[in-house]
């Protein structure tokens, strides 16, 4: 009972880190989950034993270097352009102190975890998302009830556009910012099950992968990537011999489950016209085929606009301007790439994603003993933020995406620690690890 009891007290410290949601007089949940984590640790001086250990980490220490710096250099652009736009350096600093507060969650999951590991803890986060987003879509009531207490109004009024089927859920990001980190969510979702869930059955796992993708999608069409990837993922980790014996009796169940859902759908007007509505959002290309004969879609069609050849002295040095003085994006674009060549300049920016794959190169080599398909596992990381980055602005500033990397990261340093160190069994548990380690 203590023991599931912690494992709860876990998901909702790591929902309230990774979603970031303002809650009413108390503040942002993250902080506040970061408070909470620092007293159990506190309490436990295991957990304190690993941070400490941790702090001295290379991985943390070279993450941390790079974080600082590209906090500098955010303040001495902006400031050497005159233009003293130091909107940028809010979401550095809230990475930096996301980093060090992902250092410490994860020594408390591994102390209070038992036998569960990060991806159970990122799994239950993502089907507690699952469970209010799904909620939210089919309960006006509770819906209105949320949103009055996390969204200002400008947000609300920015998602009626969608008829009420985005913006949904509890996350301190309304629509790209949450898509990108359900989509990795969902990701890892198809890492659980291949590596860590293999004996679920075929109709449990359909079902949660139909809401979670269902959830996913109404934050935003981005998260399919996360799908399309972890669904491959999936396959690859299967034998022949398995994927082609479990091939059919998956069709079979998936089909039975989309027919009964879609009959009990058509038998309810009301749940009727919200399937509408959410195909009218998330399948807008088909709709817009059928409707005009073109595949078009307007929030693509205005991205690919919103790509361009600046000044040659911007495309090398920036400009450092990040919002107007009306607070809307530099150039009117939000596209990663453009954001950060306007900002920095190409030659910084270069920079800064070899700097990205430097972080994750080491994540990966630190923690490829006691990581199944660590090599795939992160080289999926850094493609699926490279395409990303492409709509919005994600590598080193997609907050609650890169607190999740940190988590796993961490958590599976802390395995490689003590598996190097040996450390006697009465004072080691044993380890919640996959059979074997591989590439």
């Amino acid at each position: 009972m203590a023991n599931k009891a912690r494992w709860f007290s876990l998901v909702l410290l790591a929902f309230f880190f990774v979603f970031a949601f303002p809650i009413p007089i108390f503040g942002n949940s993250a902080y506040i989950a970061l408070v909470i984590t620092l007293i159990l640790l506190l309490c436990s001086q295991e957990a304190v034993n690993l941070l400490t250990g941790l702090l001295r980490n290379r991985f943390l220490l070279l993450s941390l270097s790079l974080l600082v710096s590209l906090f500098l250099v955010s303040f001495i652009t902006t400031t050497l352009h005159n233009e003293y736009d130091y909107v940028i350096l809010r979401t550095m600093a809230n990475n930096i102190f996301s980093l060090l507060g992902a250092a410490a969650l994860s020594c408390l999951v591994y102390v209070w975890g038992s036998r569960k590991n990060i991806i159970d803890l990122m799994v239950h986060i993502l089907f507690l998302q699952t469970f209010f987003i799904l909620i939210m879509l089919i309960s006006p009531e509770i819906r209105d009830v949320i949103q009055s207490l996390i969204r200002t109004d400008s947000q609300m009024e920015r998602m009626a556009t969608y008829n009420n089927v985005r913006g949904l859920g509890i996350s301190g990001s309304v629509a790209f910012g949450l898509a990108i980190t359900m989509g990795f969510l969902i990701f890892l979702l198809h890492y659980w099950v291949a590596v860590y869930k293999e004996n679920l059955s075929s109709l449990f796992t359909f079902t949660i992968f139909i809401f979670c993708v269902l959830a996913a999608l109404s934050a935003g069409r981005t998260a399919v990537l996360g799908f399309v990837i972890g669904f491959v993922f999936y396959l690859f980790s299967m034998s022949l011999k398995t994927l082609f014996s479990s091939s059919l009796k998956q069709l079979v169940i998936f089909l039975a489950i989309v027919t009964a859902v879609g009959l009990y759908i058509m038998s309810n007007e009301f749940l009727m016209e919200i399937a509408f509505l959410y195909s009218r959002y998330v399948f807008r290309f088909v709709w817009n085929y059928m409707e005009s004969g073109s595949f078009e879609v307007n929030s693509l069609t205005a991205l690919d606009k919103m790509y361009f050849i600046p000044p040659i002295q911007e495309t090398l040095l920036g400009s450092g301007q990040y919002v107007t003085t009306y607070g809307t994006h530099y150039m009117h674009t939000d596209s990663g790439y453009m954001r950060f060549m306007l900002f920095f300049g190409g030659i910084i920016s270069f920079f800064m994603y070899c700097a990205f794959i430097l972080i994750s190169f080491e994540a990966y080599t630190q923690v490829r003993d006691v990581m199944k398909y660590s090599g795939i596992f992160f080289l999926t990381f850094v493609f699926m933020s490279f395409v990303f980055q492409y709509k919005g602005e994600v590598v080193f500033f997609g907050v609650a995406y890169m607190k999740i990397f940190f988590l796993i990261t961490f958590y599976f340093i802390i395995l490689k620690k003590l598996k190097t160190e040996s450390i006697t069994a009465n004072t080691i548990k044993p380890l919640s690890l996959p059979n074997s380690a591989s590439i």
